[in-house]
């Protein structure tokens, strides 16, 4: 069993889409740049399966540790190193980057200040007493959020082109998705979050509406402080649409 995990986590590791959201840009330079042009695709499902992954971890640790005086305390902890030290780690550090610039001292404190934000989200998204649909909100947001931020990676260069300063490899990322194939993966975050979210007090076209503003919006927002369409603003425009998604989903909840 051992064995056959580490075999799937080596297949993993060396996808395109993983390589794009986790590796180094020294280790993303050694790949031919060929092999991003599928990496859109893979990119929505990698994100599909970290979404439920991260379901299996708070489920795990929920009936394992339950709650600690009603907060979820072991739970946000196991999913937020998840995301910090295996999925997110090079989103956080390029958002980081773009709010504060390269100095180490003011990088390291902005990316502990998005950790922090990102718990006080998850604490935030704990059990809700209404299950839509036999299915707890919490669970569909934490399958949704990724799906949104992968999302974002794919429409922000139909806005931003890439220049000089991309990658080769951002480059055959960008030119082998097309609008059509965007708008297809549109589809499947909007339509979960339209049916599920229907219960809510605002319309629920709102918080899709928050998601996409947030991910072409603020995409190219920071794709002109990083210069043009670079790898950096893609990774931080992922992250940011996450992040105003489960804020707009906390919004309603409130």
């Amino acid at each position: 069993m051992v064995k056959v995990i580490q075999q799937v986590w080596c297949w993993l590791t060396h996808r395109p889409a993983w390589v794009l959201l986790t590796a180094s840009d020294e280790k993303l330079g050694e790949y031919l740049p060929q092999r991003f042009a599928r990496a859109w695709s893979e990119l929505m499902l990698l994100s599909l399966l970290w979404g439920l992954a991260a379901v299996g971890l708070w489920g795990t640790t929920w009936r394992v540790f339950g709650e600690f005086t009603g907060i979820p305390l072991v739970q946000v902890a196991v999913v937020l190193v998840a995301m910090v030290l295996c999925v997110y780690r090079r989103a956080i550090l390029a958002m980081a980057e773009i709010l504060v610039g390269p100095d180490l001292p003011s990088r390291s404190l902005a990316g502990c200040a998005i950790v922090v934000a990102l718990a006080l989200m998850l604490l935030g998204m704990r059990s809700y007493p209404y299950w839509h649909h036999g299915i707890p909100p919490l669970y569909v947001v934490l399958v949704l959020s990724p799906l949104w931020g992968a999302w974002a990676m794919l429409i922000v260069p139909k806005f931003c082109r890439p220049g000089a300063g991309t990658d080769s490899a951002v480059k055959a990322f960008v030119e082998g998705c097309g609008p059509l194939q965007a708008a297809i993966c549109l589809a499947m975050p909007m339509a979960a979050t339209i049916v599920y979210f229907n219960y809510l007090p605002w319309t629920q076209l709102w918080i899709c509406a928050a998601a996409i503003l947030a991910a072409i919006g603020g995409g190219c927002l920071l794709c002109r402080q990083t210069g043009g369409l670079t790898r950096k603003a893609l990774l931080a425009d992922n992250l940011l649409t996450q992040m105003v998604f489960i804020l707009a989903y906390l919004a309603n909840k409130w």
